[in-house]
């Protein structure tokens, strides 16, 4: 654990190991942010200790140290015609020269003078700098869990190692920058749920924070399902003529784009295999990992076809709605590319993919990403849009919803021919006579009820699992923590 530069100062001086000249710069590195502290060494009451610490020890026992160059003007640039100066610590004006004893013909001047900072700037960094600096990667006694910050500081390398492999088949400058811009508007911008979620899952299933080569492999796996994810949206979003995507217009109606969207689309999926050969072509799991995303890919492509095929926004047909095709469609479509795939990678990375593992896995996450699209699908009508962050459109846009399959299930004759006239119609009105149906079903509390219903499966599914054979039990709540009771 860090205890930050001024306990290693103080402890230094104490123990008599270090000299002022030595102490002096790890200090000073320390108040400007070059040494970085974990946040969880530090809570309010130890950081305001520290800090009542480092003040006591400035002020009280009065530590110089000569400075090996200049005197430091007013303007704080270096005068090379000054004698050697004196840094001391105290939070005190700069003194005249002495004319006498060991420091004559030397400044004496304050370390904070020296970086241009006042009294209370240096107390108000040093609190803020041990409250906020993040953790490098290096390994720790428990799971961390990244964040999107660190997630996105790994996409510039993998682009880079994209645009050179582009480059090396002799592709113009200008078609390059293309292939940049379609990398950068389509992979990134989003949560990265998905990809955050493999370094996850690799630090919980090693109980440990992730060393920086761990963290760089597990988040390049994350960013080749951010690809696979990019590659269905701009597919999906031609296939459904769709206008927005996360706020901007869809790639495929920027300007100049248009079809072209659809080779786009081609080149991020052939995106994931350029990466994984380029990091993981040695790994033990490199065909396991390869033939993952081939299946996961073609299991997507497959709930896709099931959707298209089931429920076409310009042909309304109730008569084609099921349960049965419902559940195909969102296991296929949503749960395996989007749950089991992530945590799939960070078993392969850590080479614990062995069948048992998989498929226990495969038989909890399948289950969590049927539940979280039946969530979502309840949100489209029941959610607040200034929670969700978007008007729900399921019933214009005739979707095959988990509501309108519960509502079919349950309708007399009269509230099925409301459903008849009025789903699927791209008209406020029509919206608005299905959405009073389903209140009348009481659709939200079937929800609720099966809700607590298939959660209480999960967890007793998840209690249910061998941790000797590699797997734990944290990756499983940490997804299903993530989803249950959201409201967006």
């Amino acid at each position: 654990m860090e205890y930050g530069a001024v306990w290693h100062v103080v402890r230094s001086f104490s123990m008599r190991s270090m000299a002022p000249s030595q102490a002096l710069p790890i200090a000073s590195a320390s108040l400007l942010g070059a040494h970085r502290v974990s946040p969880s060494a530090f809570s309010i009451l130890p950081r305001l200790f520290v800090i009542a610490c480092y003040l006591v020890f400035c002020c009280c026992i009065q530590l110089t140290a000569f400075y090996p160059g200049r005197c430091i003007t007013p303007s704080h640039r270096p005068n090379q015609n000054a004698p050697p100066a004196v840094i001391t610590l105290f939070f005190l004006p700069p003194l005249h020269p002495r004319s006498d004893g060991p420091l004559k013909n030397r400044s004496i001047i304050p370390i904070h003078r020296v970086f241009g900072l006042n009294y209370w700037t240096i107390c108000s960094r040093l609190y803020t700098h041990l409250s906020t600096s993040q953790p490098t990667h290096t390994t720790d006694t428990m799971a961390q869990k990244t964040t999107l910050q660190e997630f996105e500081s790994v996409f510039p390398k993998l682009e880079k190692t994209l645009l050179d492999h582009a480059a090396s088949f002799k592709l113009p400058p200008a078609y390059l920058e293309w292939y940049k811009q379609s990398l950068e508007i389509n992979a990134i911008g989003g949560k990265c749920n998905r990809g955050m979620s493999v370094p996850d899952s690799v630090s919980v299933l090693l109980d440990r924070g992730l060393s920086e080569d761990e963290y760089f492999k597990a988040a390049t796996l994350g960013w080749m399902t951010e690809l696979l994810q990019a590659f269905f949206l701009v597919s999906d979003d031609i296939m459904d003529t769709s206008i927005t995507r996360r706020g901007k217009p869809c790639w495929y109606r920027h300007e100049g784009v248009g079809m072209i969207a659809i080779n786009d689309a081609f080149m991020l999926e052939s995106a994931i295999y350029t990466l994984l050969r380029t990091y993981f072509k040695e790994h033990p799991s490199y065909v396991a990992l390869m033939e993952l995303f081939h299946d996961v890919t073609f299991q997507t492509e497959i709930g896709q076809l099931a959707d298209l095929l089931t429920a076409p926004e310009d042909k309304v047909n109730l008569d084609n709605f099921s349960m049965s095709k419902y559940q195909f469609i969102v296991v296929y479509k949503t749960a395996y590319y989007s749950f089991y795939l992530p945590v799939a990678l960070a078993l392969h990375q850590l080479e614990l993919g062995t069948p048992e593992n998989l498929k226990t896995a495969e038989s909890i996450l399948i289950p969590m990403g049927e539940y979280f699209q039946i969530q979502d699908d309840y949100l489209d009508n029941f959610g607040l849009p200034e929670h969700i962050g978007k008007i729900g459109t399921d019933i214009m846009d005739n979707k095959c919803s988990w509501l309108v399959n519960q509502a079919l299930a349950i309708v007399t004759p009269e509230q099925r021919k409301v459903l008849e006239e009025n789903y699927g119609r791209k008209d406020k009105a029509a919206e608005a006579e299905v959405k009073k149906l389903f209140n009348e079903l009481k659709l939200e509390q079937l929800y609720l009820d099966y809700e607590e219903k298939v959660v209480g499966e999960i967890r007793a599914h998840i209690a249910q699992i061998d941790e000797s054979k590699g797997l734990k039990k944290g990756v499983f709540e940490a997804f299903l923590a993530k989803i249950y009771k959201r409201s967006k």
